[in-house]
């Protein structure tokens, strides 16, 4: 994944699937867009949203089992 609209469409799904997550799955999404705003890699910016969402959704199977 390497654009923001890429990672967009992967945060509608997790959303989806994680209803409770939507602030902050969002969060990473409009930190990430703000980056390659001020002039940061596009690419690097997705990968980190990436990261960051997948721990973030670890964190919620973890807390709803």
């Amino acid at each position: 994944m390497e654009t923001l609209e890429q990672l967009y469409i992967y945060c509608r799904e997790r959303i989806a699937e994680y209803p409770d997550a939507t602030e902050d799955v969002m969060a990473f999404y409009a930190l990430a867009e703000m980056e390659v705003r001020d002039g940061c890699s596009e690419n690097h910016e997705v990968e980190l949203a990436l990261f960051d969402i997948e721990d973030l959704i670890q964190v919620y199977k973890a807390n709803t089992k």
